[in-house]
């Protein structure tokens, strides 16, 4: 066996990593495009009826932090009750409702 090199991660990469345990009512998926690079989707509702739409593509965690902490903010303050997190992403117009399977990997902006 060969030895894994380990790398040491920032103070932004920890506090990313350290939301282990989101809530279930939040449907955020990550894709690995390049060591350190991610493709973000979002907009998934919790049965699997709604598939995640690209958000953003290729980005780094600290520009994944800077792109989640505002939508939990505003999530936090006007989120209906029982609302789940892609549902809200759609009914404030984050992502459209209407989806078909080429627009999947279409980034929103």
């Amino acid at each position: 066996m060969g030895q894994e090199r380990v790398q040491k991660l920032s103070e932004e990469e920890e506090s990313f990593y350290g939301y282990k345990y989101l809530p279930r009512k939040f449907k955020i998926v990550l894709t690995g495009r390049a060591p350190g690079k991610y493709n973000l989707y979002l907009g998934a509702d919790f049965s699997g009826q709604r598939m995640n739409r690209l958000y953003r593509e290729n980005i780094d965690t600290g520009t994944i932090l800077r792109e989640l902490r505002p939508l939990f903010r505003t999530y936090q303050k006007e989120r209906e009750a029982d609302e789940r997190f892609g549902d809200f992403l759609m009914r404030v117009g984050i992502v459209e409702q209407e989806r078909t399977s080429a627009m999947l990997h279409q980034p929103l902006k």
